[in-house]
Parts: C-alpha cells; structure tokens; sequence
C-alpha cells in the first residue's frame, strides 16, 4: 500500500499438506485487503530483478532505507512481524504512511484493527467468556490473562512445577492487594497454553481462580490443533487474553507480543532459564525473576529502544517521528493506577 506492490503471503504448508496454511486468512479476519497464498512466489520472478530483506534487517536497518526508490520487481521480506513498526518510523515513509492510514499514530493495535479485523463473531465469542467469568469491577476485581508458551521451542524441558508455582507468583502479583470495604480482591486467571497437560499445571499452580476457554484440542492435523478450528481457538484466546486487565506472557513468543501490542500494555515476563536470553538487557526487573520489558507497541520491538541509538540514521527517526509513542518507552501500568518504568537498563538477572 506504501509503496505500490502487491502482496503474497507464502505459507508452505509442508510435505503432504495443501498449500493452503491451516489457519484460512477469510477464518479469521473481516478485512479490506485481498489477501492471497502461495507456496511458489519464484514463479512470480521470472525475468524480473530481486530485492530481498533478511530477517534481521527488517527489524533494524529497513529504517534507513528508501523503498520509495527501489527499482526491482520483487521485493522479499523475509518473517519479523516487527516489520510494522519500521515502515512507521522509516522517515521516507512517513508522508505516505500519514496519507494511506489517514493519520494513525501507527501503533501496532491502531493498524492491527484497520488491516486485519478479526470476524465479529470470534470477537463476540471473546467477550462472552470474559463476561461468563463474573469479575465485578467494584470488588477491586482483576482479570489476568496469562499466555504460558512450554514447548521445545521455547526451552529446552517442560515447565517444572516449582516453576509453574514461581510464575503463579508473578500473576498473583497483580492483583491489588487490598480489597477495601469490599473485603478481599476478586480474580480469576485465564491462562491459553498448549496442552491438556499444561493447562492442568497451571491450574494447580493458580487454585480455583484459575479458568481456560476450552479443554485443549489434541496435537496435529484433521480435529486437532493445527486445524482450521484450532486456528480460530488460538484466535479467540489470543482475544481473550488482550481482554484482561493484566497479563503474563512468554518471553519470545509471536503470540505473546502480539497480546501486548493489542492491549498497549506490556506484560510481565518470568524468566525461567537464565541461560536463555529474551531481551531482559531492556526490561525492568518489578518482582523477583518477574520483568517488563520498556515497550508493548509491536510485536519483535522489545528492545526497540536499544537498537534505535545504533542506527545511523537514528537522528533522522527521531526528527521524523517526534511526537510518535513508538519511540517512547510505556513501562507497565498495574492495577491500582501506578506504573513502573525503568531509569536504566537492566543488568542482571536475579535469582528467584
């Protein structure tokens, strides 16, 4: 829309698999882009000259870019849902961007629900739960919504319970402590994770607070997670979870990123495994082993702010968008109205 192309989406759908991803686009979003699939954009190239944008670069260097000059056929972008925010901050394309979008700050919410709609009724379906749980405000209610990534992907063991005991800790922690004339503060923790087996370890490390939209789907294909139906439960739950008054998230994790940028508020991060590192150097440590990251406006923008100061053309950026919230860190607001943000970077990881 910037710059005049069009767009493919390249889902490769893997052996024997159609080259329809599992999640349909028409599933799960009312939109006003035509979106279409394929798994041979090479097809496409033929005769034509190439540009491709690697990973990293799409994060980083794309700011300094001039797209507006490319000459070649194809332009390759290759993964980062951080894309976003650097075609907003891109000062060559901050004109075109103001123009299209009709002024959006460009948040990664304001152009989430321009573009990408979710269908009314996974929203509808969303705010029911929400509303089935009976959290009334009055009681210094709090809903935390926590999105507990415990795959191999993420480390490399499960979760221990110890562990799910210590990132209980931390959700707990958001609840205001004093229930006032109320009498003690009402909660509930609705936690999206992957697995019957999961969901059961959350439960007992959360009580009887602790709720799930439905029994998780069994792994795989046809009836099972990686189905269309799998697709628009994860979408309701990602809903649900950007519904709550605060939340826990995964560190490094496209779907928790993406909880946070819709709510506009960072979520608490528990650091399981300090061997790993998740971008803790631009978090605030708040409890224990629990962090905020500085930012909630993008998903991959964890440590937007670190990586603006090394760009070359860093002084460009911050001229361009000078009023814009991208490039002013958010720190978390917490349920009685306090925030906390941090003076520095952090530097340590604190045992639990």
């Amino acid at each position: 829309m910037l710059t005049g192309r069009a767009v493919l989406m390249d889902f490769d759908g893997g052996s024997g698999r159609s080259s329809d991803y599992y999640g349909r686009f028409d599933d799960l979003f009312e939109s006003p882009l035509r979106v279409q699939s394929t798994r041979t954009p090479r097809d496409l190239k033929a005769g034509g000259d190439e540009r491709t944008l690697q990973w990293l670069e799409t994060m980083t260097d794309f700011m300094c870019l001039q797209p507006l000059e490319w000459d070649e056929d194809v332009v390759t972008v290759q993964g980062s849902p951080a894309f976003l925010h650097t075609l907003r901050l891109n000062p060559s394309l901050a004109s075109a961007f103001d123009e299209t979008f009709g002024g959006l700050d460009g948040l990664f919410r304001d152009d989430f629900f321009e573009l990408l709609r979710p269908k009314r009724e996974l929203l509808d379906e969303a705010a029911a739960f929400v509303h089935s749980l009976g959290i009334q405000p009055a009681r210094a209610a709090a809903l935390v919504g926590l999105h507990i990534r415990n795959g191999r992907d993420f480390r490399t063991r499960k979760l221990t319970p110890e562990e799910w005991r210590k990132l209980a800790v931390c959700a707990k922690a958001l609840v205001p402590s004093d229930g006032s004339a109320y009498g003690p503060p009402q909660a509930a923790y609705v936690v999206a994770t992957e697995s019957a087996e999961s969901q059961t370890a959350a439960t007992s490390a959360l009580g009887t607070g602790a709720v799930v939209y439905k029994p998780s789907l069994p792994k795989g294909g046809d009836g099972g997670s990686s189905s269309r139906e799998g697709a628009k439960r994860a979408m309701v739950e990602l809903l649900i979870v950007s519904l709550s008054n605060a939340s826990v998230l995964t560190p490094m994790s496209s779907f928790s990123e993406t909880v946070a940028a819709l709510t506009g508020r960072p979520g608490l991060y528990f650091h399981f495994d300090t061997s790993r590192k998740f971008h803790f150097e631009s978090a605030t440590e708040v409890f224990p082993g629990c962090f905020v990251p500085w930012t909630a406006e993008m998903p991959g923008s964890m440590n937007l702010h670190s990586l603006l100061e090394k760009l070359k053309c860093a002084g460009s950026v911050r001229r361009a968008n000078a009023h814009s919230r991208w490039i002013h860190p958010t720190g978390l607001r917490f349920l009685d109205g306090t925030t906390a943000l941090p003076e520095k970077l952090a530097k340590k990881v604190t045992a639990f």
